[in-house]
């Protein structure tokens, strides 16, 4: 009923991977916030607009994932009331997400009757609206400016990735099983050979690797533009390419080391994660 069937269920994803790639957000927290919001009944255009107006509050009030959850169970319950009660009011302001002056303003009402809020018979929509007005004046585009940062950019890397991952094993790219299957065959191969001559140099790895996957990676290349992946493999990259070349230098040569260990003497999961 939220979303009216698999095509409308297949935009809203997109749009869900987009908020999560303009925030700071990574992608399970802003699905989990939208079946919140659907929850407690609000549409998925209401649900849309919430996210991203939560997004830049909780960036701009620095709040971490249990600060979120608490904002969309305050408005959540605001709406499945039908009122704007104290308590909800008081989850915000204990977040330090409203301005309780401002918002009395907006609403016409006196400090003490504010101070009484659950009392006056604020309807829900009236109050959505007026601390949504509020949010978007005070912490409008926090979200976009907080996903610059280097934390940002690694959740969008994520997101991104994520994003790639669930097109490459959707139904179209039919090729996936049997090229997961020889990539883990390959890996363990390599390993078997890592291990029956602990004394490799990294060169001689490297050759043994590039031998083992050469083949695979020429064949994902072509399953990729079978599927026509290309564009959300080169958005992926699109977002590492700004991580690595902005903070590579920030990383040092202790946390290159750690990932080429990593890859060298870590299993296939470690390696593919």
């Amino acid at each position: 009923q939220f979303l009216g069937g698999a095509k409308a269920a297949n935009k809203e994803l997109t749009t869900l991977y987009q908020i999560a790639k303009t925030t700071p957000f990574e992608f399970a927290d802003v699905t989990l916030a939208a079946r919140k919001f659907a929850a407690f009944g609000f549409t998925v255009k209401q649900t849309n607009d919430l996210l991203r107006t939560v997004a830049d509050t909780a960036s701009g009030l620095a709040l971490d994932k249990g600060g979120i959850d608490r904002m969309v169970l305050a408005i959540g319950q605001i709406k499945s009331k039908g009122i704007l009660s104290s308590q909800d009011l008081r989850q915000l302001q204990e977040l330090g997400a409203i301005d309780v002056s401002a918002l009395a303003r907006d609403l016409g009402l006196t400090a003490k009757q504010m101070s009484e809020v659950g009392k006056q018979g604020v309807p829900a929509t009236a109050a959505l609206q007026a601390i949504e007005m509020q949010w978007k004046r005070t912490f409008g585009g926090q979200s976009q400016k907080q996903a610059q940062s280097f934390n940002g950019q690694l959740s969008t890397l994520k997101d991104n990735y994520k994003q790639f991952a669930g097109a490459l094993t959707a139904t179209p790219f039919n090729a996936s099983k049997t090229l997961f299957g020889d990539l883990n065959k390959a890996l363990g191969e390599i390993n078997d050979e890592f291990r029956k001559h602990p004394k490799l140099t990294l060169s001689a790895k490297i050759e043994i690797a590039k031998d083992k996957l050469g083949p695979i990676a020429d064949e994902f290349g072509k399953a990729i533009k079978d599927a026509h992946l290309e564009q959300k493999f080169s958005d992926a990259l699109d977002a590492a390419i700004p991580v690595i070349a902005e903070h590579g230098a920030k990383l040092g040569a202790a946390m290159v080391k750690a990932f080429a260990n990593a890859f060298i003497e870590g299993d296939g999961l470690t390696r593919l994660v």
